[in-house]
């Protein structure tokens, strides 16, 4: 299980120089609330997705699998279990099956198909009826890079590595952390109400999801994150 460990306010002004425990009444207004204790993960991590797909690609290559980059799926193709050779198959009252997907480079054809394409799978299937269980929502992560946040990525005390642990803003509805490969800190939002559901392409950051919304949540309670 998750192993837990706690941090009192006066352990996390010495740990957390920058960060704000105890908001003003511009702040309880915005319905942001004061800390009163830091609760860490002490046995969390992160996934390295590179890595993790990586190993996922070395197996299946090892299993005898054959990976196509730069390829589209386009649509999964249905045939009866018993073709009649009538054109218009399959017809409702005929039992079908999957049997592989056209793609930008032809038909593959596979006893068994395994949807696995994420915020896509949906676009798969429900051209055929079926039921995916996955709505796409857009998430916009920012990166900064700059002289007066690297107290903050550098705090110590919380990890081995001497680096801000993601941290969770209570009402401010955003997280950050440190990346340990660049040196520099993530910010996403992570609001629901009021964030559509719909899947693009080629998502593009906007920008003002920041600058014009979660960044005033940030500043209270951080406040070197002002321009």
């Amino acid at each position: 299980g998750v192993q837990l460990g706690y941090h009192e306010k006066e352990d996390l002004r010495k740990k957390l120089p920058d960060l704000r425990l105890d908001l003003d009444e511009e702040a309880e207004e915005m319905g942001l609330h004061p800390i009163e204790v830091g609760v860490q993960g002490l046995n969390c991590g992160i996934v390295n997705a590179d890595a993790l797909a990586k190993t996922y690609e070395t197996l299946f290559l090892e299993l005898g699998g054959e990976v196509q980059y730069s390829t589209t799926a386009e649509k999964l193709v249905l045939r009866p279990r018993n073709e009649l050779g009538i054109h218009g198959e399959p017809f409702v009252w005929q039992s079908s099956m999957i049997v592989g997907a056209d793609t930008s480079i032809g038909m593959i054809e596979a006893d068994t198909t395994i949807v696995a394409a994420g915020a896509w799978s949906g676009r798969l299937l429900d051209a055929i009826g079926v039921q995916s269980y996955m709505r796409p929502k857009k998430r916009n992560l920012y990166v900064f890079d700059h002289q007066n946040l690297k107290r903050l990525i550098n705090a110590q005390g919380f990890n081995e590595y001497g680096k801000l642990p993601v941290v969770q803003l209570p009402g401010a509805m955003v997280y950050m952390k440190a990346d340990l490969q660049e040196g520099n800190l993530w910010l996403a939002e992570t609001g629901d109400l009021g964030r559509e559901y719909r899947l693009e392409d080629d998502p593009q950051p906007d920008e003002r999801v920041y600058t014009e919304n979660a960044y005033y949540g940030v500043v209270k309670y951080f406040p070197c994150f002002r321009d």
